[in-house]
């Protein structure tokens, strides 16, 4: 499997086509990483933290997603 990871939060191309993860997807895939972190030895840390660094833009976009909703019912409210 050829995998590319965009430089876009939470945009990965796999086999040509572009998915966008959710956060929570994300957080899975930290999960599982750690694990292999943990039992095969820290040459998969690298691995580790470039999911750490798509999980906290995936939060940041959540957030920033969810202070919309917030400003949009007030405005509408």
């Amino acid at each position: 499997m050829n995998i590319e990871i965009n430089h876009t939060p939470t945009l990965f191309f796999i086999g040509g086509a572009m998915k966008v993860y959710s956060y929570e997807e994300i957080y899975e895939v930290m999960k599982f990483i750690a694990k292999v972190v943990d039992r095969y030895g820290d040459v998969y840390l690298p691995i580790f933290e470039r999911v750490q660094k798509e999980l906290k833009k995936a939060d940041r976009r959540k957030s920033n997603l969810e202070l919309v909703r917030e400003i949009a019912k007030i405005d509408t409210g």
